[in-house]
């Protein structure tokens, strides 16, 4: 799983990027997941992204583009790439609800999918991510696994065995 964040120019500083960067910093260190941040992005690099991912996600998922009304400016978004695939993006707003990017990040660290479509793509992702963490303890089951080559190497030789072996 990949989370892009971009974020157009202008909002580089202000507060709510700045907290969600705390939240992308936490998701990356707790939860192994990767994270891409691309800042201060022109008008012509917005379209690019409308046209490449956003409009596809937004005509099949059926949410609305969080953008100025005006201009048509996006406002900072959070991409979800499964597998070099993007399946979703945040804000997402569907009739009258919207989650945001802050919103979704808070709940990927509880283990909760926040999401207004079909979520069982990203859950899955999430439950594997969550389950690899889960599980990274300490075993011990090799222990004595070497027993046998005890009479024909010394550990020095075995040591170097391991390094051949990788």
């Amino acid at each position: 799983m990949l989370l892009e964040f971009y974020i157009p120019q202008g909002l580089e500083n202000s507060k709510e990027v700045k907290e969600i960067n705390e939240l992308l910093n936490k998701v990356k260190t707790l939860l192994g997941i990767k994270v891409k941040i691309t800042y201060n992005i022109d008008k012509d690099y917005e379209n690019d992204l409308k046209l490449r991912i956003l409009w596809g996600i937004a005509i099949s998922k059926k949410i609305k583009i969080e953008q100025t009304r005006r201009s048509k400016s996006l406002y900072p978004q959070l991409i979800v790439f499964i597998k070099d695939y993007p399946v979703t993006f945040y804000p997402q707003t569907k009739a009258k609800n919207k989650i945001t990017i802050k919103e979704f990040l808070e709940g990927l660290l509880k283990g909760e999918i926040k999401c207004l479509h079909e979520k069982t793509e990203i859950e899955n992702e999430i439950r594997g991510i969550l389950t690899k963490i889960k599980t990274k303890k300490f075993r011990f089951d090799w222990k004595g696994g070497l027993r046998e080559l005890r009479e024909k190497f010394t550990s020095v030789e075995l040591q170097h065995k391991a390094l051949e072996w990788r």
